[in-house]
């Protein structure tokens, strides 16, 4: 009977979910569309408005296989061909100015939109495309009319010795151009570096024959070329990661590449990498990510052909010293890495290491394990398993150390489409890959689908097989599509993927490409591109899906009434703390309650605040330079290297007052902690030459009123003790006789002789106090000389601090000065 009841029991909940299910599929909406070639590419213009509703008419743009442009001006429910009759061979939008878009044909013909897509216009170019496959537009954040082209000449024989590069650059939108100079193959405007003091730069790689010798050089200019400075020669290439210029030299004396940076745009300095770590030229570095204050580069150490990994090294803040933040990661033959941050949360990144490097250079197959970070890449570890499946079974490993089962996802290097990213920018704390739980990771068509919301501390799995997914509403709405069958379904979900309901589009089977929303994930519409198996050629079709009607209720957000709106407030942290700390701070993120039927609507500001600076912790650092993280967590110095010379830092940046010797550790560039383990302390000592500054920053020198209080305030406290001693005592001063006519007594009524008698008492006592008041002049003098920093010692895994005198300080401190000035 019992068992009755609970079959009973589990047939109705069944068929009040397939309800519910019937109940929300009624609210949702699609629309088909077919179109004659296969669709290669398509680009959503977003709102430039902060306050537009992510709902409103959104305009995506579409080129076919058959470079036929096809635009919506509704998120994909119905398109219209554009540009009838012209031949569309590429699509450029402006990635700084949201409104333009420009249509490239096979000829010297550019169209484009400077309204999204209301009205097009056209301009021709100077030379005809390149054929060398380097980028075609570059684009100028300042000023919207300015671009760089990067064309060819005398390129209609490939193999003709007149074919060249040339590069023309135009600040008023195509209407006039100018040639760079002879033989500049890639430009790039230059801004928002660090340091940066002119925005006006603009840098040009070129490429020069010398005495039949083939040979480059980098050279920037400030007013369009007309002048030109030459900044390196033999240069392979150079990139802009975001604060950093970054410049890769061929090192003819031992046929290495040598990496250079700079945080202004102007000087150079070159990037000191760990002991013995060179990079053949033949092999190549990779820019990754480096959103976080620091530079994170990618050095190939195989190179052989489906075998490549290679190290993640991360800089300073600025750029000049870099540590080994995680060995034998996995990159494709295109250089393109396996490493993602999360673009919503600071500091945290997922990566898949090859954990059979030595076999796989030899040629075995690649076996890959995924890692995470959550303090910008000073630790790794791997992925913490689901406790179950979807089944609620345990995994075969379950039970086993991470080193043998942990959650392994596939990476940026497998991608269709590298837009496609575990994360969101508005969807905070979320993450969605495919992968499976194991030693390694195994082939993507033998994987599931694994989902956190707390930033890739705790991981579910939400459905069995590989699924494309999207993030809609701010991470409200989930959904995801079967990404390798046919099929006529989506699912979603409105509570964070804890239950997920079916969506049928159509009665017809197709085979996703895609699944894709605005970039910034606030729309509930969603657009599917693919191919319907029973269509003959080149046959595409794109699905809107609209969630729109589900909720029609807004969330209400009431900071002064917390508890009756529909949020909540979130912080993320670092599993290893206990605390809700991450880089040396707690932040709260608003979050929309998990039971609150409704929808987000407009953009969020993340994060909502800053609660407070933590403790430092060991999370808030890293290895510096020369050192390497050791078993037990440990910084210890490279077998055989030298701490860093970190006077160095006073050349690099030229406004530094001071720098710390090496402790082994140093700061994350994104933490903000205070007090605590602060693991980098070390005595402050002032840069060359800033040693004003620095003693002003510390309250060093005496000053007027400093020696009032050193010297002058010491020597009266002596006069007037000498005083009260003198009075003390004056009574029993015996008779000195020397002779019986020669004799005074101390109660002698002569002034004269009184006089004298208290001055020498009083100079007499006043100079017992002498010591007191050098002593108080020696402390002073101390803090004059550098010495009012921190109090604490250099240290290390291999040095220990020891206790001197005073003495032995004071000398130091003359020691100190003298290097100083020599330096």
């Amino acid at each position: 009977m019992r068992l009755l009841t609970r079959l009973l029991v589990l047939v109705a909940s069944m068929a009040l979910l397939a309800l519910a299910d019937d109940d929300l599929s009624s609210k949702i909406s699609s629309t088909i569309n077919e179109f004659s070639g296969l669709i290669v590419e398509h680009y959503y213009l977003t709102n430039d408005m902060t306050n537009a509703s992510p709902d409103d008419a959104e305009v995506v743009l579409l080129r076919t296989s058959k470079n036929d442009l096809y635009i919506t001006y509704d998120q994909g429910k119905t398109f219209k061909q554009v540009l009838k009759g012209e031949d569309i061979i590429a699509i450029y939008p402006n990635p700084h100015f949201k409104n333009r878009v420009y249509f490239l044909t096979p000829d010297e013909q550019v169209f484009f939109t400077i309204d999204k897509g209301e009205s097009f216009n056209s301009f021709r170019t100077p030379s005809l495309p390149n054929q060398r496959g380097l980028q075609l537009m570059t684009f100028d954040r300042n000023n919207k009319d300015a671009f760089i082209w990067t064309g060819s000449e005398g390129c209609e024989d490939d193999l003709s010795p007149r074919c060249k590069v040339v590069t023309h650059y135009t600040n008023n939108n195509g209407g006039r151009w100018t040639e760079v100079g002879n033989g500049a193959i890639m430009c790039q405007y230059v801004n928002g570096l660090k340091d940066q003091k002119r925005n006006n730069l603009m840098y040009c790689l070129f490429e020069y024959n010398d005495g039949g010798v083939k040979k480059s050089k980098l050279a920037y200019s400030t007013d369009n070329f007309r002048n030109q400075k030459v900044t390196h020669e033999n240069v392979l290439d150079f990139a802009v990661a975001e604060e950093f210029l970054v410049v890769a030299v061929i090192n003819d004396e031992d046929e290495t590449l040598e990496c250079q940076t700079s945080v202004d745009g102007e000087s150079f300095s070159v990037a000191r990498f760990p002991p013995d770590f060179k990079v053949p030229r033949q092999l190549a570095y990779t820019v990754l990510q480096s959103t976080t204050h620091a530079i994170f580069l990618h050095v190939t150490v195989n190179g052989k052909a489906n075998s490549e990994y290679g190290a993640i090294l991360k800089s300073n803040s600025y750029g000049t010293s870099f540590m080994l933040s995680l060995n034998e990661v996995n990159r494709n033959r295109v250089g393109f890495v396996d490493f993602e941050k999360m673009v919503n949360l600071e500091g945290v990144a997922i990566s898949n290491v090859v954990i059979n490097a030595r076999q796989a250079s030899r040629g075995s197959r690649k076996q890959l394990k995924s890692m995470i970070t959550h303090n910008d890449g000073g630790q790794w570890t791997f992925l913490t398993p689901p406790p179950a499946d979807t089944e609620g079974k345990a995994f075969a490993c379950s039970g086993q150390s991470l080193e043998k089962c942990s959650l392994n996802l596939h990476g940026f290097t497998e991608r269709k489409d590298y837009r496609d990213t575990y994360t969101s920018a508005s969807a905070v704390g979320m993450m969605i890959g495919v992968g499976n739980v194991g030693e390694y990771l195994e082939g993507y068509l033998d994987g599931n689908t694994y989902l956190t919301v707390d930033g890739g501390i705790t991981w579910k799995e939400i459905k069995k097989g590989a699924f494309m997914w999207e993030y809609g509403d701010q991470g409200s709405i989930l959904v995801i599509v079967d990404g390798e069958e046919p099929t006529n379904e989506v699912f979603f979900s409105l509570d964070e993927g804890n239950t997920w309901s079916p969506y049928k589009f159509s009665e017809d089977l197709v085979k996703v490409d895609d699944i894709s929303t605005v970039p910034n994930d606030n729309s509930r519409r969603f657009l599917l591109t693919g191919k319907s198996p029973r269509s003959k050629g080149e046959q595409s079709t794109t699905i809107h899906i609209d969630f729109s009607g589900i909720n029609s209720r807004q969330c209400k957000l009431d900071e002064s009434n917390p508890d009756r709106d529909d949020f909540e407030l979130w912080s993320p942290r670092n599993p290893s703390q206990q605390t809700n700390c991450l880089f040396g701070h707690e932040t709260q993120y608003y979050r929309k309650l998990v039971d609150a039927k409704c929808y987000i609507g407009k953009q969020l500001i993340q994060p909502h605040k800053i609660v407070q600076d933590c403790e430092c912790t060991r999370e808030d650092f890293e290895c510096d330079f020369n050192y390497v993280r050791d078993r037990d967590g440990t910084c210890k110095l490279v077998n055989g290297a030298n701490p860093p010379d970190n006077s160095l830092q006073c050349k690099e940046n030229p406004n530094l007052v001071e720098y710390r010797e090496s402790t082994g550790y140093r700061r994350i560039p994104l933490s903000t902690c205070k007090g605590g383990q602060e693991l980098d302390s070390a005595e402050a000592i002032p840069c060359p030459g800033k040693k004003g500054e620095f003693n002003k920053k510390h309250g060093g020198g005496l000053g007027v009123i400093g020696t009032f209080f050193v010297i002058i305030v010491p020597i009266a406290m002596a006069c007037i003790i000498g005083f009260m001693v003198f009075q003390h005592y004056q009574s029993k001063f015996g008779v000195i006789r020397l002779g019986d006519e020669d004799s005074f007594s101390s109660n002698s009524s002569n002034p004269v002789v009184q006089q004298v008698v208290k001055g020498l008492a009083y100079v007499i006592a006043g100079l017992t106090m002498i010591p007191e008041a050098l002593k108080g002049v020696g402390e002073m003098a101390r803090g004059f000389f550098g010495h009012s920093g921190s109090s604490a010692r250099p240290w290390s895994r291999d040095y220990a601090p020891v206790d001197i005198n005073e003495d032995d300080e004071l000398l130091g401190d003359d020691i100190e000065s003298d290097a100083e000035e020599v330096i």
